[in-house]
């Protein structure tokens, strides 16, 4: 009925359905009347060959179980949303008897995860496989430092020289932004650095103008990059690229 069969209107009673599925694969619901985020994780690369059920779901735990439906291996990836900023024992292994525990040797591995946090994951076809992640140490939280963004709509193309702007979207003031193109090796063609840039402590948007010569037509697998080098801890890095191509003429 979301699809093809119905028009969709908040009048169709299957609410319920669509609840209790992002329950299982995402581990929490979003809705009208209910804006608050509880989900644990989200899913990437895996599309619909798969199913996901998640058991817990705590600031400092999580535990899921997958499926995956292909005949082959099947790789993808997801990311973290509910686990609090610490270093964390990630186990995964394979469930034979169905009682939601690792059967067998189990990959252990330790990392730092924090909000968004992305983790790569293969899963193994024809049968259900388990993550646990639980914390070993607890670190300081990530909500009082800066965060820095850029968009490709705020970008501006005109020959070879492209222009923009760069967002402080965090709670900590920075100094001394690098902005760098790279291409697709990773190699820097043009970098140029912005001054201070305060956090928008009053609600008021905060961002900085920067110019950039570069060397040559963009291609596809150009990207502006902000802090390439990583030098400032941010809430989150996933906003600190746009891809050059969709920059406005």
């Amino acid at each position: 009925m979301y699809t093809s069969a119905e028009q969709y209107t908040d009048r169709c009673g299957i609410g319920r359905l669509i609840e209790k599925a992002s329950d299982a694969y995402l581990g929490g619901f979003c809705g009208r009347n209910k804006y608050n985020p509880t989900h644990a994780v989200s899913w990437e690369g895996f599309g619909t060959d798969f199913s996901a059920l998640v058991l817990k779901n705590h600031r400092h735990r999580l535990k899921v179980a997958l499926y995956s439906h292909r005949a082959d291996k099947l790789k993808g990836a997801f990311r973290v949303w509910a686990l609090e900023h610490g270093i964390y024992r990630i186990r995964r292994g394979t469930d034979t008897t169905g009682d939601f525990q690792i059967d067998g040797e189990a990959s252990i591995v330790r990392r730092e995860l924090m909000k968004a946090d992305r983790i790569e994951l293969e899963i193994a076809p024809g049968s259900v496989t388990l993550i646990e992640i639980e914390q070993v140490k607890k670190l300081a939280p990530i909500f009082g430092r800066a965060d820095l963004a850029v968009s490709a709509e705020d970008l501006k193309l005109k020959g070879q020289t492209l222009s923009g702007l760069v967002h402080n979207v965090g709670s900590a003031d920075v100094d001394g932004v690098e902005v760098a193109v790279r291409d697709g090796a990773g190699k820097k063609l043009a970098q140029t650095e912005i001054g201070s840039l305060p956090a928008p402590d009053d609600l008021i948007a905060r961002t900085s103008p920067f110019s950039l010569k570069l060397p040559g037509p963009a291609t596809r697998d150009w990207e502006l990059v902000i802090d390439p080098e990583n030098r400032i801890k941010e809430i989150y890095e996933g906003n600190n690229r746009a891809v050059l191509i969709r920059a406005k003429e």
